[in-house]
């Protein structure tokens, strides 16, 4: 399910979502894949069926992530990438990353991430965030789409259609400046 979100900003801006959808696919041949349950069922269940981590998986299994779950995740994922020479590494509360990339690493830094989401177990874990701002896992593009127009940042006639054509043609960027259309496209129902 993809979400289109601009929670992720700075030096480097890194994407959960598609990392999630890059990460290895590795089911549970062994038929013991837990059953999830709730509205968020099924990202819980291709989330365990992403991963290899043992860690990611025990996290997952119960079908709810917690705060202290996530923060040992998040250590995970930082003392990997100091190992790898990055610096830095700051995580924002609704779930992006900034990390400070050290001169001549530049090309290698989308492979050292993707290795560090996949063996910290950090990757697959993305879904904490998005419970976090719509726990009944509702369509999101009609909730960002109210959220724009209770705040007055677009007309009453505003579709999702229009919202995914402003994404589709860049036209997005234009409106990034503002502080509550940004709000509403990170948690337009104020949750975070």
């Amino acid at each position: 399910m993809l979400r289109r979100r601009s929670r992720f900003t700075s030096i480097i801006a890194i994407c959960l979502f598609a990392l999630s959808a890059c990460s290895t696919n590795s089911s549970d041949s062994s038929g013991n894949s837990p059953q999830f349950s709730g509205p968020w069922a099924e990202e819980f269940q291709s989330a365990y069926d992403s991963t290899d981590s043992e860690f990611a998986k025990t996290i997952l299994s119960d079908g709810e992530i917690t705060e202290a779950e996530i923060k040992e995740a998040e250590q995970a994922m930082v003392s990997c990438l100091e190992e790898k020479g990055y610096t830095e590494v700051v995580f924002n509360p609704g779930g992006g990353m900034e990390v400070v990339v050290p001169p001549g690493m530049e090309d290698s830094e989308q492979g050292d991430v993707n290795a560090c989401y996949d063996s910290s177990g950090y990757g697959p874990l993305w879904i904490y965030y998005e419970i976090r701002v719509n726990p009944n896992n509702e369509d999101w593009e009609p909730l960002v789409v109210q959220c724009l127009k209770d705040n007055n940042l677009v007309e009453s006639s505003f579709t999702p259609s229009d919202l995914d054509r402003l994404y589709e043609t860049g036209e997005i960027e234009n409106h990034r400046d503002q502080e509550e259309w940004t709000k509403c496209e990170t948690d337009p129902l104020g949750l975070g």
